[in-house]
């Protein structure tokens, strides 16, 4: 027999692979190549901080103040999935690595939905105490 709870798993579960798919499968937009740009660009700019205390790379480049917090959290998922994608879709190598990362843009965003989820739950719990206290005065 199968229960609410393991129903509900399920459904997540096959949520969560049919939305990877669509994510890596529709294409990608304007601003993957730049941001891809800007993490090549930081990331070089680190290595040379660390190799020799100098940054000029990053100095000298006109989008420097952009950060690169979501690469951080994409590139792990890029470097993974690039080859899967390209095959996927018959993208080049490149190709594959801009797309492999709505892997993590998709996870991210389902992640942040359950945790509002989860504060918004307690939230209405924590009101419903309280207004149970204020009702007992």
């Amino acid at each position: 027999m199968i229960n609410n709870k393991n129903l509900s798993y399920v459904f997540l579960f096959i949520y969560i692979i049919v939305g990877i798919y669509l994510s890596v499968t529709n294409g990608i937009t304007s601003d993957e190549y730049h941001q891809q740009l800007n993490w090549e660009v930081h990331k070089a700019a680190i290595i040379s901080f660390f190799k020799n205390g100098n940054y000029d790379v990053l100095l000298n480049y006109g989008d420097r103040y952009h950060g690169v917090a979501f690469n951080l959290i994409s590139q792990p998922f890029s470097i993974l999935f690039n080859k899967f994608v390209s095959n996927l879709n018959g993208l080049t190598t490149y190709g594959g690595l801009l797309v492999a990362k709505h892997i993590a843009i998709f996870s991210k965003r389902r992640v942040d939905n359950w945790y509002f989820l989860f504060f918004k739950k307690n939230l209405v719990e924590l009101k419903r105490i309280v207004s149970m206290k204020e009702n007992r005065r």
